[in-house]
């Protein structure tokens, strides 16, 4: 609700509120002396209307009225001089022209003074537009740069962790192929005549699965075997025959 200023806008109120049963005594007397106030308001306003005009006027009556510049004493000789009214009328155009021109040339000085002010704030508008501007470059590209910093160190421990891991298993592989070997020379064995011609007898250690091995030498039905290929095993045959250890003669 906007505040009201004048008289007449209180009595509204103060009538609105009476009508809404919204008015008790201390309202009553809020609404008098807010309408007292307001009656000198008034009163006062008018008092500086009249002033106004007043200081007005006699700023007029008192303002010096200017020469039309008929008379020129060099030319009267100390005789009296008439002018005509045509003369006179000529010379105050004359004169309004000049203000007028005056007037003209202070309203242009103003104008351009005007002008000159605004270029300044349009001038200062588009420096500040042009550092919001740059500002918010510089901060995305810092931003940019950090998102890519971020991505090449992500990549860099990628690319370490996977080396990491190929290194791991390449020596897992290596460490694998070393055993193997190591368990391969490890195997002893005595090969002994029995009472079987062909047959042969074999103390091998274990190797793996409760399993040993015996050199094959080309009759393998008389072992009753089981033939299995394998690979990297140095100087044995590739292939072996495999026998449970109790089963060996």
């Amino acid at each position: 609700m906007k505040t009201p200023g004048s008289l007449r806008a209180i009595r509204r109120i103060t009538r609105r509120l009476r009508k809404e049963g919204l008015m008790d005594s201390r309202v009553t007397a809020l609404s008098r002396a807010s309408e007292k106030l307001a009656t000198q308001y008034e009163l006062v306003q008018h008092q500086n209307r009249g002033l106004q005009e007043a200081l007005k006027l006699a700023h007029k009556k008192g303002k010096r009225r200017k020469a039309l510049g008929l008379f020129n004493p060099e030319e009267s000789g100390g005789q009296p001089v008439f002018f005509s009214p045509a003369k006179v009328e000529l010379a105050r155009r004359r004169q309004m022209d000049k203000a007028q021109a005056d007037e003209q040339r202070k309203q242009a000085i103003e104008d351009r003074r005007l002008q000159l002010s605004i270029l300044r704030e349009e001038k200062a508008r588009a420096s500040a537009e042009k550092k919001k501007q740059r500002v918010a470059l510089r901060q995305a590209l810092q931003e940019q740069r950090s998102r890519e910093k971020t991505k090449r160190a992500a990549e860099r421990e990628t690319k370490r962790a996977q080396k990491l891991e190929a290194a791991a298993k390449l020596k897992a592989e290596r460490a694998a192929r070393k055993a193997e070997r190591q368990a391969i020379r490890e195997v002893k064995f005595e090969v002994a005549a029995t009472s079987k011609p062909g047959w042969l007898k074999a103390t091998v250690l274990e190797l793996q699965g409760g399993k040993t091995y015996l050199p094959f030498d080309g009759s393998a039905g008389k072992y009753g075997g089981q033939f299995l290929s394998l690979s990297g095993l140095g100087g044995l045959q590739d292939r072996l025959l495999v026998f449970p250890k109790k089963s060996i003669i």
